[in-house]
């Protein structure tokens, strides 16, 4: 589970737009299941929003992959 609210910025979801499907980086074949889009999203303004960040509401938003944001990692643990 994903708390960016405890950081307290927008924060790189580690999801990308390929080809029109949004798929988790590195998988291109691995689509989203699950989704918790803001309203009106992905809108892709301006053509080039093709990356996931989240909102400190836990919401999605489409963006443009060149924006500096912290980004968060899958961690596997036993």
């Amino acid at each position: 589970m994903i708390f960016p609210a405890k950081l307290g910025i927008l924060t790189w979801l580690g999801a990308h737009n390929f080809y029109g499907e949004w798929c988790w980086d590195g998988f291109h074949t691995d689509q989203f299941t699950v989704t918790d889009w803001m309203s009106n999203e992905p809108n892709n303004v301006g053509g080039n929003e093709n990356c996931v960040e989240i909102y400190t509401n836990g919401k999605w938003n489409d963006q443009e992959c060149s924006d500096r944001d912290p980004y968060v990692c899958e961690i596997h643990t036993n």
